[in-house]
């Protein structure tokens, strides 16, 4: 039994090493394809350029948002402060 249980463990880190091995394979080929009829490449400046667009619309949008909540800070606090009861 204890010579058995052995092969199953080699059998189940070499089964774990393929199953790992196909997945870093197909993770590669994944991200290297052959173009399609009718595609183009974009090219790298390109799509740098479209990245750091929305990078700035995001770093934009994430100051208005926290400007905005700061102003509706502000005014909850007037409110409270000058309309509650003395």
């Amino acid at each position: 039994m204890k010579k058995e249980f052995a092969k199953a463990g080699q059998l189940w880190s070499l089964q774990k090493e393929r199953l790992e091995k196909l997945d870093e394979l197909g993770m590669a080929t994944m991200r290297i394809q052959l173009l399609l009829p009718g595609e183009e490449v974009i090219p790298l400046s390109l799509s740098l350029s479209l990245y750091i667009y929305i990078y700035v619309c995001m770093y934009i949008y994430v100051y208005i948002y926290i400007y905005v909540y700061i102003c509706i800070y502000y005014i909850y606090v007037y409110i409270y402060i000058y309309t509650r009861n003395p």
